[in-house]
């Protein structure tokens, strides 16, 4: 009796074939897409062309710069909190082990505080470095100034 449920149950649970291909699929889309924006012509003209990084990154305007530029501070704030407030139990309480939480939230929010950080640079300056020049060099937009 049991065991005809035991196999429905892992049958519907079970990942059928058509999932995984549907994953792999999703993923070969997801790295085209990826390797396609880091072509040289796409990243030359990101580089040249201000209003072409802002169509990618979907901002409307020059007039809701100032708008995303807010939200880019808010989300640094957002992703400052977990790590902020699991700093402070551990700091309150040293017998509640924090240490694997903090683990888990950690990196995943420290990337975004950066990435955040560095979109917030280029739509301040409005001259686009690449992420990976911005972190060797995190002033380098500072000495540039915007094109007009």
């Amino acid at each position: 009796m049991f065991k005809g449920i035991r196999n429905g149950i892992a049958a519907r649970l079970s990942p059928t074939r058509a999932y995984w291909s549907e994953l792999k699929t999703e993923l070969a889309e997801r790295l085209r897409a990826f390797r396609q924006d880091r072509s040289s012509s796409f990243q030359q003209r990101m580089e040249n062309d201000f209003d072409f990084v802002m169509t990618v990154w979907g901002v409307e305007s020059f007039g809701h710069l100032h708008c995303v530029i807010m939200e880019m501070k808010m989300r640094c704030v957002v992703l400052a909190f977990p790590i902020l407030v699991l700093f402070l139990l551990g700091i309150i309480w040293p017998e509640l082990s924090v240490v694997p939480a903090l683990a888990i939230f950690f990196p995943p929010c420290l990337f975004g505080i950066a990435t955040s950080l560095w979109r917030l640079a280029v739509l301040r300056n409005r001259t686009f470095i690449p992420f990976h020049r911005w972190l060797l060099n995190p002033l380098a937009l500072k000495n540039s100034r915007p094109k007009e």
